[in-house]
C-alpha cells in the first residue's frame, strides 16, 4: 500500500501552517410532476426558483412541519404553504442530504463549477436570514441553518481537492487521516522539492514562474483524480492522488502568501 513517513508529514504540514413570488407556481408544478414521476424529480433551474434536488426521489419524502402535507426531502420550501422546511437530517423519514443535493448539482468530481456557483447564489438569495425578518422565529432559525449549510457545501465543492476528499468521505474513506499515517514517500519528496524551490525564489517573477509550473502539475493531477474517482476499482489510487493534490495545493497557497509578503515589503 503506502509507505509510512510520519516525520515527513509533520514537517510538511507544520510549516506556515424574497423568495420570489413569481416562482411559486413553477415550484408547485415541479413538485406535482415529481410526485407522479417514476424516475425521480428534476431540478428546476429557473432564476429565483427554489427547485428540488435532482438526487431526491418520490419515496424519499417527509411532511411539512407547518401544513403537514408531503414534501420531498432535501427541499428548502414547502410547495404548498411556502414555509421554510426543516433540513432533512432533522426529519426522521429523511437521511442527511449530500452537498451535491443541497446545491442541486450531479454527484460527480467533474462538475460544472459555473452551475455550482449560480445555484449557490440563487439559493442563498432565497434563503439568507435577512430575507425572513417578517417571518416567524422558527422560519428565521431554519433559514439560518440552511444558509450556513449552503456556505459549507459550496466551500467544499468549489475546491477540487476538498471535493475529492468529500467524495471519498461519502464512500467511507478518510483520505486526510490515511494521508497522516501512510503518506507515499514519493508524494512527500515531490512536495519537499517544490518547497525547496519556493525557499529559493526571492522575487515576484521567480515566484510567478514557480506558480505557473505548479498550476500545470495540479491541473494534470486533477485530471488523473477525476479518472480515478470515476473507476470503483481505483479507490486506493484515488486516495493517493487526492493526498498528492492536497500537498501540492498547500505549496501553491504558500507561493501566493510569499508573493503577497514580498509585494507588501514584508520579510520572507
Amino acid at each position: 500500500m503506502l509507505s509510512r513517513v510520519n516525520m515527513g508529514f509533520r514537517t510538511l504540514t507544520g510549516r506556515n501552517s424574497a423568495y420570489l413570488p413569481s416562482a411559486r407556481e413553477s415550484w408547485r408544478r415541479s413538485f406535482a410532476a415529481q410526485a407522479s414521476s417514476t424516475h425521480g424529480p428534476a431540478f428546476s433551474s429557473a432564476a429565483g426558483g427554489h427547485g428540488h434536488s435532482h438526487a431526491s426521489s418520490p419515496s424519499k419524502s417527509t411532511r411539512c412541519w407547518s401544513c403537514k402535507r408531503p414534501v420531498p426531502c432535501c427541499s428548502y420550501f414547502c410547495p404548498h404553504c411556502d414555509k421554510v422546511l426543516k433540513p432533512a437530517e432533522m426529519e426522521s423519514e429523511c437521511s442527511k442530504c449530500s452537498y451535491f443535493e443541497l446545491l442541486h448539482v450531479p454527484p460527480s468530481f467533474s462538475l460544472d463549477t459555473k452551475s455550482l456557483e449560480n445555484n449557490f447564489k440563487k439559493l442563498q438569495m432565497n434563503l439568507h436570514p435577512d430575507k425572513f425578518g417578517a417571518r416567524s422565529k422558527e422560519e428565521q432559525e431554519l433559514s439560518a441553518v440552511h444558509s450556513s449549510r449552503l456556505n459549507e457545501a459550496f466551500t467544499t465543492l468549489k475546491s477540487p481537492v476538498r471535493r475529492a476528499l468529500y467524495i471519498l468521505e461519502q464512500k467511507g474513506i478518510d483520505a486526510v487521516e490515511e494521508g497522516k499515517t501512510e503518506t507515499d514517500l514519493e508524494i512527500l519528496t515531490e512536495a519537499m522539492e517544490y518547497r525547496e524551490k519556493l525557499d529559493n525564489a526571492k522575487t515576484p517573477e521567480q515566484l510567478q514562474e514557480l506558480g505557473r509550473m505548479l498550476t500545470k502539475v495540479i491541473h494534470d493531477v486533477e485530471k488523473e483524480l477525476a479518472a480515478a474517482l470515476g473507476d470503483t476499482s481505483q479507490i486506493n489510487h484515488s486516495v493517493r492522488t487526492a493526498v498528492r493534490m492536497r500537498y501540492l495545493e498547500k505549496v501553491q497557497e504558500e507561493i501566493t502568501e510569499k508573493t503577497r509578503r514580498i509585494l507588501d515589503g514584508g520579510k520572507f
